[in-house]
């Protein structure tokens, strides 16, 4: 009795054992299975997080890429609004600076063109031929005196360029002769020509001066009536550089077109004298 119960109980046990052993091998091949089953889905969500990583930074990229194009071209094209600007505002300026350079030439052409015109009343106004008288030691002399203007004062329809008007300035001078002789005997008369002679036009002043001459002229010009108007009771016998520049001036303002005397002085060249002269005019044009 106590065998066959021991024998069951031994039994038992070892089924127990087995089904305990069946038990914990089946748990670790769970464990196991579950280990594998976790590694793989871990492998399988790590991949995707490195497919989902290299995706993003494939976009990335290519954003980055995209953003780089985009702010490189919007550079570029600021560069040629700038360079456009630019070229726009240098045209503009240096259209302003030609436009300002021929204002200016303009106005100075035109400052020229007066002072000429100004040149050219005083010169057309002495034209012609004055004779008088000249008292020396060895008796009276006639004297005449002959100016011509190097140029005829012109009319342009046009704008003249500087070169021209300085031109027309510069080549403007009187050709001048000068005779004496004793009017008991004319085939006795000595005189000399002289070109480039330049008078002061402002204090009515002309020196006729040359190797060619034998005597030096110093003349001023004169009008009667305009010695009468700078004729006052605080200076009733005005001086005739007085009268001379009273004349240039009205010679300018257009008040006087042909002058009616000149007067001066003689410097011989042989002798220490000085004589006093004046003619008057003879003919006009």
């Amino acid at each position: 009795m106590l065998s066959s119960s021991l024998l069951r109980t031994s039994l038992s046990v070892l089924v127990i054992s087995m089904f305990a052993l069946g038990c914990n091998q089946g748990d670790e091949r769970l464990e196991e299975k579950a280990k594998i089953e976790g590694k793989a889905q871990a492998q399988a969500e790590l991949q995707s997080q490195l497919d989902n990583l290299e995706k993003r930074v494939e976009i990335a990229r290519a954003e980055g890429k995209a953003v780089a194009q985009a702010e490189l071209q919007a550079q570029v094209d600021n560069i040629e609004l700038v360079v456009q600007r630019a070229r726009a505002e240098g045209r503009a300026q240096a259209e302003a600076e030609i436009n300002a350079g021929n204002a200016n030439l303009s106005a100075k052409a035109q400052l020229m063109e007066a002072d000429l015109a100004t040149r050219h009343l005083f010169y057309q106004a002495l034209k012609g031929t004055y004779e008088g008288g000249l008292a020396t030691e060895r008796g009276e002399f006639k004297v005449r005196i002959t100016l011509v203007p190097s140029l005829p004062p012109a009319t342009y329809l046009r704008s003249r360029q500087l070169e021209e008007i300085t031109s027309d300035l510069n080549n403007l001078f009187f050709h001048a002769q000068v005779l004496q002789w004793n009017p008991a005997n004319r085939l006795s008369s000595v005189g000399c020509r002289v070109e480039n002679i330049r008078p002061d036009i402002n204090k009515g002043e002309i020196a006729i001066a040359s190797s060619n001459c034998p005597n030096l002229y110093k003349l001023r010009i004169a009008d009667p009536e305009t010695e009468r108007s700078v004729r006052t009771e605080e200076n009733p016998t005005p001086k005739d550089s007085e009268v001379s520049n009273a004349t240039a001036k009205a010679i300018s303002d257009g008040k006087i077109t042909e002058l009616a005397e000149i007067r001066g002085e003689v410097h011989p060249t042989t002798n220490a004298s000085i004589y006093t002269l004046s003619v008057k005019r003879s003919s006009t044009r």
